[in-house]
């Protein structure tokens, strides 16, 4: 954001107001926190709703890293950011969407998904989903430009290593 070309008393606004975001979210996420303290992971829901809880805060965090200026301006164009958006917006809407799903089944038809198979997809799931955007995260930091056609050489690994990930995600997403 902080890359458009705004004046220094715009960046330092928009810096502080992003800044100032990050209290009301660290409330909500004690809240959430003191209320899954008294749950008892027994059903796949809880479970859902506890790593959509630690997606949450972890993208949170990276938004703070974000709030700097000087931060802002070196990760903007690389896959930091896409990172950063894809934790707390697409785990949340999956999730979501997840156990909306379930309940919608269950409600209309009768049937759901099994304890066993619920568990299984949302550990895969989440799992897949947290190595996918770390690795984003880490090349972005290292440098890796967003919006190229084609990879430096130096983040073949990383590239190698987000695949493994992903036929596991897909075959989560698929079972749903």
């Amino acid at each position: 954001m902080f890359t458009v070309g705004m004046a220094d008393i715009s960046r330092i606004y928009f810096s502080s107001a992003t800044a100032v975001i990050g209290i009301p979210t660290a409330i909500k996420i004690f809240s959430w926190s003191l209320g899954l303290s008294e749950l008892r992971v027994r059903s796949y829901e809880a479970l859902a709703v506890l790593g959509f809880v630690v997606c949450f805060v972890f993208g949170g965090i990276t938004g703070l890293i974000l709030a700097n200026q000087a931060v802002d301006l070196a990760y903007h164009d690389t896959y930091f950011v896409v990172g950063h958006f894809h934790f707390v917006l697409s785990i949340a809407a999956a999730i979501a969407g997840f156990i909306l799903l379930v309940s919608f089944l269950t409600t209309v038809n009768g049937t759901g998904v099994m304890a066993l198979e619920g568990s299984v997809m949302i550990l895969v799931g989440l799992f897949s989903v947290n190595i996918l955007f770390i690795i984003l995260h880490v090349v972005g930091i290292e440098g890796h430009p967003r919006r190229v056609f084609s990879s430096p050489e130096a983040f073949v690994l990383f590239h190698n290593f987000a695949n493994v990930a992903l036929p596991a995600l897909i075959v989560t997403v698929t079972l749903c």
